[in-house]
């Protein structure tokens, strides 16, 4: 029965999705400010998000970080990989990609058995690392486009397609999710997605708490961050491919160019970082003291310019300060 209503939603959701398709990844690139037309409402949702997170989720991650010591937490996350492996599998064959389904095949085995149930991940030693795949991935690679952008509530950032893939179709592909379903076993059910969600938010955490360090809007951040993951992950890149989080925070005053207009000095201060290509909000400042009556209003106008640079081993976050002109002085 809940076979048949998932393949019901999948099928409606298809033919919604379908009349928007272009070409395959095509529409992927989109700017991250554009389809959001429903923004107002997923805030309303993020903000909730955010309320569940700081009162139940972040309590328990931190909880979960305090008493189980590093090893412990890999060989969890290694299990919860390993038990995932076939829904990864599934959705590689979907996808035409026969080496990385080999790739997988070989990791569930040599994992299950030497790996002993996946708690360890000889595999990966072995030179055969591990991959993420879901069917919204899949629905990409298939000319789908992703739709608005949705704010799911507890789950958080997705869209039409991530949402039927991930959370609708997958669930088919997981041995252990229709066993337990089968069976009614809804303790053990709930008990996997809870250690899963808390593990997966205590890998996590720290990135996001540095996106709104960082971040002049939270919630654009956070959506331009999903954005560019998943346009890697669907082109079969790897998260890291992506540049770090840029902690201009760090910038202190001294290290900061100097102007000198007349007796005072101005220096200006990188509070964010902007660029239109990676959906980081700006703020540049002058600090020093007013200008007299005697100084024209400075024309100076500091921009920062970010851009990509590549180097051996990924790629690092370049940030340029220019300036128009320097401040006036009257006669």
């Amino acid at each position: 029965m809940k076979s048949k209503k998932v393949l019901a939603i999948v099928v409606f959701s298809l033919a919604l999705l379908t009349n928007s398709a272009s070409g395959p990844r095509a529409n992927d690139q989109m700017e991250d400010t554009a389809a959001d037309p429903i923004e107002p409402f997923n805030r309303v949702v993020f903000q909730i998000n955010e309320g569940i997170q700081t009162l139940v989720i972040r309590p328990l991650a931190e909880l979960y970080t305090l008493f189980l010591p590093p090893p412990i937490r890999n060989r969890i996350s290694n299990v919860l990989n390993n038990l995932r492996a076939p829904v990864v599998l599934a959705n590689d064959l979907l996808q035409g990609e026969g080496e990385r389904a080999w790739q997988t095949t070989q990791r569930i085995f040599i994992n299950s058995t030497l790996g002993v149930g996946g708690l360890w991940d000889p595999a990966d030693s072995l030179g055969i690392p591990g991959h993420d795949e879901d069917f919204g991935q899949t629905l990409a690679t298939w000319g789908v486009d992703e739709g608005l952008y949705l704010v799911l509530p507890i789950l958080g950032p997705s869209n039409p397609r991530d949402a039927i893939g991930k959370y609708g179709v997958d669930t088919l592909f997981d041995p252990l999710d229709l066993y337990l379903a089968n069976t009614h076993r809804t303790t053990e059910a709930w008990a996997r997605t809870g250690i899963s969600g808390i593990d997966t938010f205590s890998n996590i955490k720290d990135e996001l708490d540095q996106v709104k360090k960082t971040s002049v809007d939270y919630y654009a951040g956070v959506r331009s961050m999903y954005r560019q993951k998943r346009r890697a992950q669907i082109l079969n890149g790897r998260d890291d491919d992506q540049p770090n989080i840029p902690d201009l925070s760090r910038i202190s005053r001294p290290e900061a160019p100097v102007v000198n207009a007349g007796e005072r000095s101005w220096r200006p201060i990188v509070n964010r970082a902007s660029s239109p290509e990676t959906g980081w909000a700006a703020s540049v400042t002058l600090a020093g003291r007013a200008p007299t009556r005697h100084e024209a209003t400075s024309s100076w106008q500091p921009t920062v310019h970010l851009d990509r640079k590549r180097i051996p081993g990924g790629q690092i976050m370049v940030a340029e300060l220019s300036s128009r002109t320097a401040p006036r002085i009257r006669p």
